[in-house]
């Protein structure tokens, strides 16, 4: 990244990290993960530099890259309490944007490794056989990981 680079990010993230942070809070109502939300909007930005430079508004590039991360996390929160929690007629019917923080939890429960094939197999739907060959292991072992791994979500959010 070049100094003009880095000033812009600063300056951007001087400006702008108060008002992403307060955004994603009122969604999500989680200190920590609100934070952490913020932060990869500015990483997304700072991979992106020379897009968010050119951009007419870069606080509106960032906002929108906030709210697109937001969404695809409750895409993915929405997805892995589908499939390891029991959904309930009142669940099913609810219909909110906000998080809480029991669907962090969740995501927090796993490890990164146990997320990545929550992630990949259940809510990406990537065959087992690419889940295999991209970590290097068999097929029989990447389907007995997410038996297991399954087996032991159901335990673990059955009393939620």
């Amino acid at each position: 990244m070049t100094e003009s680079q880095e000033v812009f990010m600063y300056d951007l993230f001087e400006t702008m990290y108060g008002v992403l942070y307060a955004y994603a809070y009122a969604k999500i109502n989680n200190h920590h993960r609100a934070e952490e939300l913020s932060q990869d909007a500015f990483l997304l930005a700072s991979e992106k530099i020379d897009e968010v430079m050119r951009s007419n508004s870069p606080s509106g590039w960032i906002m929108n890259a906030l709210k697109y991360i937001i969404k695809r996390e409750h895409r993915d929160m929405t997805y892995a309490k589908k499939y390891f929690t029991p959904i309930s007629i009142d669940d099913a019917l609810c219909s909110t944007t906000k998080y809480d923080d029991y669907e962090f939890e969740i995501r927090e429960a796993f490890t990164e490794s146990e997320w990545f094939l929550v992630r990949t197999a259940f809510i990406e739907k990537i065959p087992i056989g690419d889940i295999a060959k991209l970590l290097g292991i068999e097929y029989e072992t990447c389907k007995k990981r997410l038996q297991k791994l399954k087996k032991d979500a159901k335990l673990r959010f059955a009393s939620a």
